[in-house]
């Protein structure tokens, strides 16, 4: 086993840790520093809900699409609008010939739907290893996508989306407690589930827009704004946890009477705007981002506690942790473009670096305890899960993502506007529209249909890094989405539920079908 001190995050965690010391302000007190909004529920309980346009998803992300082995989940892209991704941060198993990870399968689910001019969302973590927290979170998962589609037209304000998100929570609960056969054994899971919705505007204003999300457990959502602002939607959601294994809340049947844990049972409110960005996360992510996982201690952070033990005696450790969750995503993701891909890759990354030690003392000592050393196996493994969208309509068109280098976001707008690498040809006979396209190869391709314009997107798989020791000069195009609207000719009326999309291997060109009729 290599020597852990020289593990490259352990060095940079020192380096951080020097520089902490040596900087006269407290890392929580820097510039940017966010704490949440004061919870909306009240100013905006009864607001009206804009009516949905359309009951049917226009984008669908369920997975996790791997579950167990050596070879994790890629990220699941949708253009600019939501991307999502779950690994599994613990060591492989050595012994014999077994292809699989400790704790396998992974016991974290998640779900998206994008509606013309609503999102619904949610994440789950099962509690512990095995198929019975797998089934748990899959059936909490499955539960409240499809309560919330079903009374999605029945949400009509913003009380109602409190009020059928905690139903939601009642229904999943009872899924999870069904048993199919008589032998079988249920499980329990953490729950957070949102609703991104359009309210009408106050006293006759524009409209405006709003997340309303509840969660019981562990899971964290949090509101990634357009000036580079990062709020922690569900601060203090694991206040009422007893210790650092404890979640705080769960359904199942786990207490005495067959019921769910609800101490931290809790609904957020918040406004948000188009383009702004939610991320939800199971704890596999933010308990990397605790200073205490990382061997930060209370007075590297300017606070008056030589522990974090001591701290937790007089003030909220939580808060302070929720704090620094925010800073430090903030310092890690520095002057990269706030993209939902590059928001996703960052945290997947730090979880997965945060526990490189661990993880490689445990693959390479089989049947050794690890040492509990944050200095020098810092992190928490465990399923790992990211999903993050963002606000607005169907059809809204993100604007460059700003960034500390202004001039670098004007290269990057005249460098979009200049190339955009989707060509087309457009046929029709008397009943049938078709869009024939040619693109770049390995991309992941998208077709957002609306009656009068179709959006095609096409998104790398995988962001783009250049060898050890380069570094790119200018726009980095390889890790950008590009998306092309194409305007339906004015006579046609198209069914946006029609479409057929197949792609020819040999010509590299793909066809886009609608049924159609004259206006």
């Amino acid at each position: 086993m290599a020597d852990p001190e020289s593990a490259p995050f352990v060095k940079f965690l020192q380096g951080f840790r020097e520089k902490l010391r040596q900087d006269p302000t407290s890392f929580l007190d820097t510039a940017g520093q966010d704490l949440p909004h004061s919870d909306a529920s009240n100013e905006l309980k009864y607001r009206n809900i804009l009516p949905l346009t359309d009951t049917n998803p226009l984008i669908t992300v369920f997975g996790p699409k791997v579950d167990r082995g050596r070879t994790p989940e890629q990220t699941q892209i949708f253009g600019e609008r939501v991307c999502a991704r779950t690994i599994s941060t613990y060591p492989l198993q050595t012994l014999g010939e077994s292809a699989c990870r400790d704790g396998d399968p992974i016991c974290d689910r998640y779900g998206f739907y994008l509606f013309t001019n609503r999102s619904i969302v949610v994440v789950a973590d099962g509690c512990n290893w095995g198929e019975r927290p797998k089934r748990a979170a899959e059936r909490a998962r499955n539960s409240v996508m499809g309560y919330l589609k079903e009374k999605n037209p029945k949400i009509q304000t913003v009380n109602d989306a409190k009020l059928y998100l905690l139903r939601s929570f009642n229904d999943a609960h009872n899924r999870i407690c069904e048993k199919h056969h008589p032998d079988e054994e249920i499980g329990s899971t953490t729950l957070l589930a949102g609703i991104s919705m359009e309210i009408e505007g106050e006293n006759g204003g524009p409209n405006e827009w709003a997340f309303v999300c509840t969660s019981v457990g562990d899971c964290k959502a949090f509101l990634i704004k357009e000036n580079r602002s990062i709020i922690d939607i569900t601060m203090n959601n694991r206040a009422e946890s007893l210790n650092a294994t404890d979640c705080g809340g769960r359904l199942g049947p786990v207490m005495p009477d067959g019921g769910p844990d609800l101490r931290n049972l809790n609904t957020f409110v918040h406004r948000v705007a188009p383009g702004d960005m939610i991320m939800v996360m199971s704890d596999g992510i933010h308990d990397n981002l605790h200073p205490q996982s990382l061997d930060i201690s209370p007075k590297e952070l300017k606070l008056r506690y030589n522990t974090w033990e001591e701290a937790s005696k007089e003030i909220s450790v939580e808060e302070i942790a929720s704090r620094f969750r925010v800073k430090f995503l903030q310092y890690m993701l520095g002057e990269r473009s706030y993209t939902p891909l590059n928001i996703l890759d960052c945290s997947i990354k730090l979880s997965e670096d945060a526990t490189y030690t661990s993880r490689e003392f445990m693959e390479t000592q089989p049947g050794k305890r690890l040492p509990k050393d944050y200095r020098l196996y810092p992190g928490k493994m465990d399923h790992t899960t990211g999903l993050i969208f963002r606000v607005g309509p169907a059809d809204f068109q993100s604007p460059i993502s700003p960034t500390l280098n202004a001039k670098a976001s004007v290269a990057l707008s005249e460098e979009r506007s200049m190339c955009v690498p989707i060509s087309i040809t457009m046929s029709r006979t008397a009943d049938r529209f078709t869009i024939y396209c040619r693109t770049v190869a390995k991309g992941k391709f998208e077709c957002l249909a609306k009656r009068s314009e179709c959006v095609l997107t096409v998104s790398p798989r995988k962001q783009f890094i250049p060898e050890l020791g380069e570094e790119v000069c200018g726009v980095d195009e390889l890790s950008i989405s590009a998306s092309r609207v194409i305007k339906v000719p004015e006579n046609l009326l198209i069914d946006v539920h029609s479409k057929e999309i197949c792609y020819d291997s040999n010509s590299g060109i793909i066809t886009i079908r609608f049924a159609c009729k004259d206006k």
